[in-house]
C-alpha cells in the first residue's frame, strides 16, 4: 500500500473515532405534510427530524412519510444533534414525489 493510500485511511479511521454521530430509536408523535418534517420523541425529549434531503421552496423533493405512533430511527446531520434526519421507518402513511421531470 502507498503512503498517501495509508494516511488517507489513518486519518479516516481517526475522523470515524472523533465523530460522535449515532442513530436513535424514536416515537413519531406528529408529521408536518407540508414541511415535511417530523416531531418525534427520544427519552422524554420532543424533536424535530428531516423527512426529506433539502428543506427548500424549490418544490422538486422527494420524502417518506410515517405514520403517527410508528417508530422510525433518526440520525444527526454531520454530527450536530439538533439538526436530525429519519434513516429508517417501522410504518410508512405515504410517500411524496415532486418533480420536473418525473417519469
Amino acid at each position: 500500500m502507498s503512503r498517501t493510500i495509508e494516511d488517507i485511511g489513518r486519518a479516516l479511521r481517526e475522523l470515524v473515532r472523533q465523530e460522535q454521530s449515532y442513530i436513535m430509536p424514536a416515537k413519531v408523535k406528529s408529521v408536518d405534510n407540508e414541511g415535511l418534517t417530523c416531531t418525534v420523541e427520544f427519552e422524554g425529549l420532543e424533536l424535530e427530524a428531516r423527512l426529506t434531503a433539502v428543506i427548500d421552496s424549490s418544490g422538486n423533493r422527494s420524502a417518506i412519510l410515517p405514520k403517527q405512533d410508528s417508530w422510525v430511527l433518526v440520525a444527526p446531520i454531520g454530527g450536530d444533534e439538533t439538526d436530525l434526519f429519519v434513516t429508517a421507518y417501522s410504518e410508512i402513511e405515504s410517500i411524496t414525489l415532486n418533480g420536473d421531470t418525473l417519469k
